[in-house]
């Protein structure tokens, strides 16, 4: 009978922990991850980090470990071969951006936030400030102003919905950290979808803490096509960049393509 006694105790208190967590998660809003996501912004605007990166593109599969910075409106991504040898670089320096492939002596040039690259390479509709947010979790501030109040929940998290002018974006949320699980956008007859998974806490700025999905894949448009990346580190630069690095130094040779809006 004790034992009995003691079990049902045990059950009961079990009960009370399980009915707090799920009233936590359930109390957890939409505007909630809206206010999440302006500090998630700010706490991201200047980073610095090492990834891995792998393009399938076409049918063709290329892959090298990648290194990024991040400060505001300036960026830049640099992918380097197993020996160390950088392939590949895009930077963006406020409106202006370039893309440069070594192997090819070939650069591309965009004047509207590099938005014309990303539409000509992979049918993106964004511009790289906008998919470098998204690659850290953070949804496009144009879309944020038009995020739905209501939420549902659908499988442990929370569905959320964004009606823009071209397209439609659907979106689910943790209710236990506030982090994006998944996100669904079909615009001009085009379906893209992003998937982050392997979360962990990165970049402390004022005694708190990002949730990071250290996993992303990036489903493309075009069947079969993808980005996957994987985050080795990211950190919150402490010191101002220095100028140079957002420079788009093209060497002698180079085959330059201006891209129109």
């Amino acid at each position: 009978m004790k034992n009995l006694f003691l079990q049902l105790v045990v059950f009961l208190s079990l009960m009370g922990c399980a009915s707090l967590t799920n009233k936590v998660e359930m109390n957890y809003s939409i505007s909630d991850f809206i206010r999440e996501q302006e500090r998630r912004e700010l706490t991201l605007s200047a980073v610095e980090g090492r990834l891995q990166i792998r393009y399938q593109l076409q049918g063709q599969s290329l892959a090298g470990n990648a290194r990024f910075v991040l400060e505001n409106d300036r960026s830049r991504l640099e992918v380097s071969d197993p020996v160390g040898t950088i392939r590949y670089w895009f930077v963006v320096n406020q409106n202006e951006a370039a893309a440069f492939y070594e192997d090819d002596k070939l650069a591309y040039l965009s004047s509207n936030g590099g938005a014309s690259y990303l539409k000509k390479m992979f049918s993106l509709e964004l511009t790289a400030h906008e998919l470098n947010g998204l690659w850290m979790g953070v949804l496009p501030k144009s879309w944020r102003i038009r995020i739905q109040p209501q939420g549902e929940m659908d499988s442990g998290d929370i569905r959320g919905k964004i009606s823009l002018e071209d397209g439609v974006v659907d979106f689910w949320v943790s209710p236990k950290n506030g982090v994006l699980t998944q996100l669904s956008w079909a615009t001009s007859g085009k379906k893209i979808k992003l998937i982050y998974s392997d979360f962990d806490a990165c970049c402390s700025f004022e005694k708190n803490q990002s949730i990071l999905g250290h996993h992303v894949v990036l489903h493309l448009p075009e069947q079969s096509d993808q980005i996957v990346l994987d985050w080795i580190e990211l950190n919150r630069s402490t010191e101002k960049q220095n100028p140079r690095r957002f420079e788009k130094n093209l060497p002698k040779g180079t085959k330059v393509i201006q891209l129109k809006k």
